[in-house]
């Protein structure tokens, strides 16, 4: 979840009682607003990532030409330099085909 020491925006506080400054319980809200957007954003983020890895996966199976299961255990017996060199290929050969869905991607 969310924490103070990863976020870079900080809100001033006033410690005068003028009419125009937040109270503590618009302060707390808002600030419950934001802590709620940003555990949202950081969830979809995750939940984005994990499918991509589960869509890698898949596409790195197509090219080595197992199922899951077989490519989980095969890659277990592979040695290290075996595993490197079987991503880089599968990295040169995929990435020359990729087109991401958005310019961001």
């Amino acid at each position: 979840m969310y924490t103070f020491k990863n976020h870079p925006k900080f809100h001033k506080v006033s410690c005068t009682n003028n009419d125009d400054d937040m109270n503590d319980i618009d302060l707390a809200s808002d600030f419950a607003t934001e802590v709620g957007k940003m555990n949202t954003q950081m969830i979809q983020k995750e939940e984005a990532l994990k499918k991509s890895k589960e869509l890698l996966f898949v596409e790195f199976c197509h090219y080595t030409g197992l199922k899951s299961e077989e490519m989980k255990k095969k890659w277990k017996k592979f040695s290290e330099e075996e595993q490197w060199d079987l991503v880089k290929s599968f990295v040169l050969e995929w990435g020359a085909h990729f087109h991401p869905l958005s310019a961001r991607g």
